[in-house]
């Protein structure tokens, strides 16, 4: 169960913490096969009421541009999406 006090601080107005999946806070890629589907959820908390909106940035490498993919709220602040991994090689994900 996460307080106010486990939410870093910061300037902006919105904080997206608690993304997964991740190895070892992002030191270590993760592994997955080609076709295997990738499920990214993270922890997105704004101040105020406004509706918020998320999106999964996916770019595989020496691509020139991230694909965006819409998130899917879900209970608790979490939010989620997936992608399916196409090929052999790196690919990068952000929320």
């Amino acid at each position: 169960m996460n307080t106010t006090s486990d939410i870093p601080r910061c300037k902006g107005r919105v904080v997206i913490v608690e993304v997964t999946p991740e190895g070892d806070g992002g030191r270590f890629p993760i592994k997955r096969a080609v076709g295997d589907r990738v499920r990214v959820e993270a922890t997105v908390v704004a101040d105020g009421h406004d509706v918020l909106r998320c999106w999964l940035l996916v770019r595989p490498e020496g691509a020139s541009h991230a694909v965006e993919i819409p998130m899917r709220a879900e209970p608790n602040d979490r939010w989620t999406a997936d992608f399916s991994v196409q090929g052999l090689g790196r690919c990068s994900y952000t929320v």
